[in-house]
């Protein structure tokens, strides 16, 4: 989420996540070759590495899917002189770290302001020495504001790391969905862009 420094306080991990129906029926006792060559190239769906499953944020209406179970966490940050919490679900799997974020912007406070101030301060976090490029990706569904940045930079360790995010808001609150590492096909991430979704 790469928004400052601060500690975070963690919370319990999610409880069992559903396991979508479409990977049970590819992945489950194949019957012919023909669905274990289907379950090879469903973006790695069948491998215990690549165990995507439906989200659900706690306290947001926000969907997702996710290939592995995510601990979760909560903190308080400033955003563009905002102080407000910031609500993390996140996950390691493969090198790549999967992360899911939202603030709830108090009354009479412009949540695209704030929406900025997030993109800028995950910029500074990640020591990016080029600014951010836009991309053209699909619309979240139900989002509003959407913005997608592929950013490149160093983490807190000093090492080089890429973060591709979406950033989009939903009335009070604003979210943003990032993908962090070293490098990535789009093969392996392709499900968690697709599955955000807001009601």
């Amino acid at each position: 989420v790469m928004v400052g420094t601060t500690t975070m306080k963690r919370a319990e991990p999610m409880g069992n996540l559903e396991v979508p129906a479409w990977q049970r029926l590819l992945c489950g006792k194949p019957r012919a070759r023909l669905i274990a060559g289907l379950c090879a190239f469903t973006l790695a769906a069948c491998s215990p590495s690549h165990n995507w499953r439906t989200w659900s944020a706690g306290g947001a209406p926000l969907q997702a899917m996710i290939p592995c179970k995510p601990d979760v966490a909560q903190r308080e940050v400033n955003l563009g002189g905002v102080s407000t919490e910031l609500h993390l679900h996140s996950c390691d799997n493969q090198g790549l770290r999967f992360a899911l974020a939202w603030v709830a912007v108090p009354p009479a406070v412009d949540a695209q302001l704030v929406m900025a101030q997030w993109q800028k301060a995950s910029s500074q976090s990640l020591q990016s020495a080029q600014a951010p490029h836009s991309m053209a990706l699909p619309a979240v569904r139900g989002a509003t504001h959407p913005a997608w940045w592929f950013m490149q930079g160093r983490d807190h360790r000093g090492q080089a790391v890429n973060s591709q995010a979406v950033y989009f808001t939903d009335g009070p609150r604003v979210y943003q969905a990032a993908v962090y590492g070293r490098a990535w096909q789009e093969a392996p991430v392709a499900p968690f862009w697709e599955g955000l979704k807001l009601p």
